[in-house]
């Protein structure tokens, strides 16, 4: 039961600020950094019934690294 994935305007800005936080010191792990969210946002919306049920109403939430940021 794949959902559609839809990136909230506060979202997109958090990915462009970490992004560009990361890239001031190290531009290809802010690369990788940023494929590793986005992948992991899609496969959410692909099963996400495989992952926990979010904080707000209707959402999954996943855990994409170990570290947090």
């Amino acid at each position: 039961m794949a959902r559609k994935l839809v990136w909230a305007a506060d979202a997109r800005r958090d990915l462009r600020d970490l992004f560009m936080f990361v890239a001031t010191r190290n531009l290809a792990a802010a690369d990788r950094l940023e494929q590793l969210i986005v992948e992991g946002a899609e496969r959410v919306a692909l099963l996400p019934l495989a992952y926990r049920p979010g904080r707000a109403l209707d959402t999954r939430e996943a855990i994409l690294h170990p570290t947090t940021f």
